[in-house]
């Protein structure tokens, strides 16, 4: 790591920590906001990751609402989320559709080295694929459960072979 990198580090933890210490949704809001528009703009945000999976379970629904946001653009583009997936299994059946749509479509985009951790939320895949209220939900959850189960063929697979 360069030590502008670190110096950049060291401004987006500046700029993250009242997520932890601000008790008006505004400026957590605010503070969301501009991490999306550095994800989106293809700054390197990993450092905030950890705030953001803190930001997925905030009380204040468009704070959350945000913070799925910029995790499921960090899934689209690439990114590891997998420290963000127990937030994101904690609010996938959450009440709020947007929030919902958010956490299926991250999941959904995330790449093959999350698939291990996927597979750990099988029950809650196959539980939202059935029941969930909204069609386009289930149709998101259906497509990770056919997603799981190829993941888990080709393990299956891989175990016959070493024997």
């Amino acid at each position: 790591m360069t030590a502008a990198q670190d110096r950049a580090d060291d401004r987006l933890r500046a700029v993250i920590r009242p997520l932890w210490t601000e008790p008006d949704p505004q400026p957590r809001r605010a503070i969301i906001a501009r991490l999306h528009e550095q994800a989106t703009d293809v700054h390197d945000v990993r450092v905030a990751q950890p705030a953001l999976t803190v930001a997925i379970l905030d009380p204040d629904i468009e704070v959350s609402r945000a913070a799925m946001a910029v995790t499921e653009e960090r899934a689209v583009s690439g990114a590891d989320i997998r420290l963000a997936l127990p937030a994101m299994a904690l609010v996938a059946e959450h009440p709020d559709t947007e929030l919902r749509d958010r956490v299926w479509g991250a999941l959904w985009m995330s790449d093959s080295r999350h698939d291990d951790a996927i597979i750990a939320l099988s029950d809650l895949v196959h539980r939202v694929s059935v029941e969930d209220p909204d069609p386009h939900i289930r149709h998101a959850a259906g497509r990770i459960a056919a997603r799981i189960a190829r993941v888990k063929d080709q393990h299956s697979s891989v175990a016959a072979n070493e024997i």
